[in-house]
Order: C-alpha cells, then sequence, then structure tokens
C-alpha cells in the first residue's frame, strides 16, 4: 500500500457510489454557473446593472417627494417629511446638510 491511499475499505461499493453523486452535483453547479456567466456577459450584464443602479439612485428623490407630499394630507408636513426621509435615511444615508436644504 502506498503512503497517501487511503485504506481499501473505504473504497466499498457504497463510497464508490456516493463520491459519483458528488461528482455529478460538482458538474452540475459548475455548469449553471457557467452558463449564467455566459448569458451575463452575451447581454451585457454590467452595463444593465449600472444602468439599474443609476435609474434606481435618480427615482429616491421623486419617490421622498411623492410620500411627503401623501403623508401630509395625514399628518404636519413637517413631521411627514421628517419620518420619510428618516425611513429612506436607513437605507440610503443623507447628511445632515442635505436633509435641511430638502425641508
Amino acid at each position: 500500500m502506498c503512503i497517501g491511499t487511503p485504506p481499501r475499505e473505504i473504497y466499498g461499493r457504497r463510497k464508490f457510489y456516493q463520491t459519483k453523486s458528488a461528482d455529478k452535483k460538482t458538474r452540475r453547479v459548475w455548469a449553471i454557473l457557467c452558463l449564467a456567466v455566459k448569458k451575463f456577459l452575451r447581454i451585457d450584464g454590467a452595463q444593465w446593472a449600472g444602468a439599474f443602479a443609476f435609474n434606481a439612485f435618480f427615482s429616491l428623490f421623486p419617490l421622498m417627494v411623492l410620500l411627503v407630499t401623501i403623508s401630509s394630507y395625514f399628518v404636519d408636513q413637517d413631521r411627514a417629511g421628517k419620518e420619510v426621509v428618516a425611513y429612506i435615511e436607513r437605507y440610503v444615508p443623507i447628511s445632515g446638510e442635505i436633509q435641511h436644504h430638502i425641508f
């Protein structure tokens, strides 16, 4: 027996079948990842991701104005503005100076 080989009992029928199953799963995962990368490159995914981030970022201000306008019907406008800014600030940090200019 060589130094690097495991004992013969490990190479039983059951263990060999389990390693075959693991190899199939590994190949399948790699195939899925390969297809995902190919499709990402084919549709120019980086460009689409950048466009989505750009549009999402610049749609926050109109969304904030809309939320303040709608909520000002139910509560005071100052309180509504502060609540909306506090809610959005949890997801996108806004400095105090910018917050002062908004309201």
